[in-house]
């Protein structure tokens, strides 16, 4: 799957999460600079995870965050554990540059494990809504509906209604009815009731697609 900024930007959990996560950052960051020399090894740890922050951002912004989705989540697991090694010798501390460093770091840690555990299930609800834009349909609201091709009177011959992808799409492989297809591919439009379109590849290859992914010629 290709997380993109209009993922990022139409989505309010993934927004949230990352607003959280530079609000922790930034919160952990002011406590180090309280503390000062006193942070000691923090100070590399805040470098670390800024530089995960900015890497985040640029894969989405290019657009190649799935080329490096698996070396994401080792850095994260990575950043978990140093941010851990830190947190119990901060917040046990009773100065004040201690507690903002300690909650930052607290934010960081939940943020991350959250990330891990929304982009690493692709089969999960949640991450089909990050990535289509919309929430899981019942099989009688859409798939099992628009499994077939819908018959059209043979004395008609209504314009055809095609449709250009925005991005490219891999199917569930558990859902024979979903289609993948790639970025600009042209389909053909048989049915655009609900949020999963019926369509019809260039290959006379019929099925579903998320009607968000694509755009009306």
């Amino acid at each position: 799957m290709h997380l993109t900024l209009t993922h990022v930007l139409k989505n309010p959990i993934v927004l949230v999460s990352i607003s959280m996560a530079l609000l922790g950052w930034l919160l952990a960051f002011v406590g180090a600079c309280i503390l000062g020399s006193a942070a000691g090894g923090f100070w590399w740890t805040l470098i670390y995870n800024l530089l995960i922050l900015l890497g985040l951002g640029f894969t989405v912004f290019k657009t190649v965050f799935h080329h490096y989705q698996l070396t994401f989540f080792t850095l994260l697991g990575i950043s978990i554990s140093l941010l851990t090694t830190h947190v119990n010798g901060l917040i046990n501390q009773n100065g004040g540059g201690h507690q903002v460093a300690g909650a930052g770091a607290v934010i960081l840690i939940v943020m991350q494990f959250f990330w891990i555990i929304l982009f690493g299930n692709e089969e999960s609800g949640l991450f089909k809504y990050i990535y289509a834009d919309v929430p899981q349909l019942s099989p009688k609201e859409s798939k099992v509906a628009l499994s077939s091709p819908s018959p059209t009177p043979s004395t008609l011959s209504p314009p055809k209604i095609m449709a250009t992808a925005l991005h490219p799409y891999q199917a569930n492989q558990e859902d024979p009815n979903e289609l993948s297809f790639s970025k600009d591919e042209v389909v053909e439009i048989l049915n655009k009731s609900g949020n999963w379109w019926q369509a019809k590849k260039s290959d006379g290859t019929i099925g579903i697609v998320p009607s968000n992914y694509f755009s009306n010629e």
